[in-house]
C-alpha cells in the first residue's frame, strides 16, 4: 500500500514533464540572476571550515562521553547516538557559518543566498515533485547493483547491529535535518554557484565548452565531488550522483536553495522509513 501512492506519484510527474516538454516548454522554468560575489577562496575557506568542525566535535564528544580514541575503533565509535548528535550539530554550525561568512565578507543579499521571499510553498512543492520523479529510479538503480556489490554504509550497520530508538531518532535528525541542510548549502549554494559565476571565463578561455548546454558543467562537476564524498558507502555514489544532478538542476533553474533542500531531506527520510520498516520487520521475526 505504501508503494502505490509514489508509484503513482511518479507517474503523474513524469507524464506532466513529459506534456511540458512536447509543448516545447521547460520542465522548470528558468530563473536568470547575476553572478554570485563569491570567490574560489570563499570556497575553500568554507570546506576547511566544514571539514575541521566536523573533526573538533567527533573528538569532543569523544572525550565527553570518555572514549579514547586509540583504544577503539573509530569508524564504529563515530556512530553512537552522543558522536552522530555532534557530527549533526557540527553540520548546523558550518550552515550557519556558510550564511554568516558570505553576508559579512560578500555582503550578499538574502536572494544571493539562495532565499526567495514569499516562495515558501511554490518552492516546497517543487522540491517533492523533483522527488516524485527521481526517487524511484534512484532507489531502483540503488537495488539493482546491491545486488552485484556490497552495501555498506556506517549508520545503517550501527542500526542493523544494535540500533534502538534513541539511536534510530539521532540517526533520523542526522540526515533528514542537518546533513541535506548543510551539504545543500555547501554543494548547490556555494560550489555550483561559484562554479556558475566562473563558467562564462571557461566557455571563453575553451570553445569546445560551448558544445555542453550552459549550466550543464557546473552541475555535472558539482555532483560528481558530491557523490565521492561518499565512497566507502558500497555502490552509494552511483545512484547519489543521479540524484545530485536533480539537486543541482533544481538549483540552476530557480538559483533558490530550498526547492533542493526539501527534495534532499525527502529523499533521505524515505530512505529511513524503508530502513525502519526493514528493521522492524527483522526484529519482529527474531522474536
Amino acid at each position: 500500500p505504501p508503494r502505490r501512492p509514489s508509484v503513482l506519484g511518479f507517474a503523474a510527474t513524469w507524464m506532466s514533464i513529459r506534456r511540458r516538454i512536447a509543448e516545447n516548454r521547460s520542465a522548470l522554468p528558468y530563473e536568470p540572476r547575476t553572478c554570485v560575489p563569491w570567490r574560489g577562496i570563499d570556497v575553500v575557506v568554507i570546506a576547511v571550515f566544514y571539514i575541521g568542525v566536523q573533526g573538533l566535535s567527533v573528538i569532543a564528544a569523544m572525550r565527553i562521553a570518555g572514549i579514547d580514541p586509540g583504544s577503539v575503533d573509530v569508524g564504529t565509535a563515530m556512530h553512537t547516538p552522543e558522536i552522530l548528535l555532534a557530527l549533526s550539530l557540527a553540520n548546523l554550525v558550518a550552515a550557519t557559518f556558510v550564511i554568516v561568512w558570505l553576508r559579512l565578507v560578500r555582503v550578499v543579499s538574502a536572494t544571493e543566498l539562495g532565499w526567495g521571499p514569499g516562495r515558501l510553498g511554490t518552492d516546497i512543492s517543487i522540491g517533492l515533485l523533483g522527488l516524485l520523479a527521481v526517487a524511484p529510479p534512484v532507489y531502483v538503480l540503488q537495488g539493482t547493483l546491491s545486488y552485484f556489490f556490497p552495501v555498506s554504509h556506517p549508520i545503517i550497520n550501527s542500526l542493523q547491529r544494535d540500533g534502538d530508538s534513541l539511536m534510530f531518532a539521532v540517526a533520523t535528525f542526522a540526515v533528514v535535518v542537518a546533513a541535506p541542510v548543510v551539504e545543500e548549502l555547501l554543494f548547490r549554494l556555494v560550489l555550483q554557484g561559484w562554479l556558475e559565476a566562473c563558467e562564462p571565463r571557461w566557455r571563453r578561455l575553451v570553445p569546445q565548452l560551448g558544445r555542453w548546454p550552459r549550466g550543464c558543467l557546473p552541475i555535472v562537476i558539482s555532483s560528481t565531488i558530491f557523490a565521492a564524498m561518499h565512497i566507502g558507502a558500497g555502490p552509494a555514489p552511483i545512484p547519489l550522483f543521479l540524484l545530485a544532478l536533480v539537486l543541482g538542476y533544481l538549483y540552476r533553474r530557480t538559483h533558490r536553495i530550498l526547492p533542493s533542500v526539501v527534495m534532499h531531506a525527502g529523499f533521505n527520510a524515505t530512505g529511513m522509513v524503508m530502513l525502519g520498516l526493514q528493521l522492524a520487520s527483522s526484529s519482529g521475526a527474531g522474536s
